[in-house]
């Protein structure tokens, strides 16, 4: 049933900027006037790498547990600090990996430049990869953080919801006043900046201290 939750939340909330944009709503918004396209292509291969990435999950061993000697309020704060953890991990793992296939031709061209089929983010394609990178990127950098920051199962659970729904919000074309994701630095006027102008804005999905820190970061 776990198995379901991520992709679950890849269709509510991508379905929901697609009718968004389908219907004309909240224009004054909205980064651009592209409806989404070609959608059905587009999600079978995003249900296919959930299934390849539930399956690589289901077969890697269980990293270490944290040991549970807390008192109830220090347990909570010590599990969103565990989870906290895991994006940064998750973040430094993709922006270099994501630097590395811009910069590298034959890497982007044999994993990447799937991705960049849109020049104009959709929220369907948030998730749209070659398999190679979804593999290399996806499923590597949350096994990574997975393992470093001794996630719980509930706590890996929250994690990848995060990270499904932040990069649907980030794929969206909309910056929307009571979306939290839109607050963030890097929300989807700066990653559709990256989707323009593909040698900015690398970091992904929660923060922008990379990029600001070795220059990479362009204007929204």
């Amino acid at each position: 049933m776990d198995a379901l939750i991520l992709p679950a939340l890849y269709v509510l909330t991508a379905g929901f900027y697609d009718q968004a944009h389908r219907r004309g709503l909240w224009t004054q918004h909205r980064l651009h006037h592209v409806p989404p396209t070609n959608t059905g292509h587009i999600v079978r291969r995003v249900f296919e790498l959930f299934t390849i990435q539930t399956v690589l999950q289901w077969a890697a061993p269980s990293p270490p547990s944290s040991p549970a000697t807390y008192g109830e309020v220090d347990a909570v704060v010590a599990s969103a600090a565990r989870v906290v953890a895991a994006t940064v991990v998750i973040d430094t793992y993709q922006y270099w990996l994501h630097r590395l296939m811009h910069a590298v031709p034959r890497l982007y061209r044999h994993m990447h430049s799937t991705h960049h089929d849109h020049r104009k983010t959709q929220p369907w394609a948030a998730l749209y990869n070659s398999y190679a990178e979804s593999i290399v990127g996806d499923v590597a950098s949350f096994a990574l953080a997975q393992w470093l920051c001794a996630l719980s199962h509930s706590e890996t659970l929250v994690v990848g919801a995060l990270g499904v729904c932040k990069t649907v919000s980030d794929h969206s074309g909309y910056v929307l006043p009571w979306d939290p994701f839109s607050h963030f630095a890097n929300n989807a006027a700066y990653h559709q900046r990256h989707h323009t102008h593909p040698g900015v804005n690398f970091e992904q999905p929660f923060y922008t201290v990379w990029d600001r820190a070795l220059g990479t970061r362009g204007s929204a």
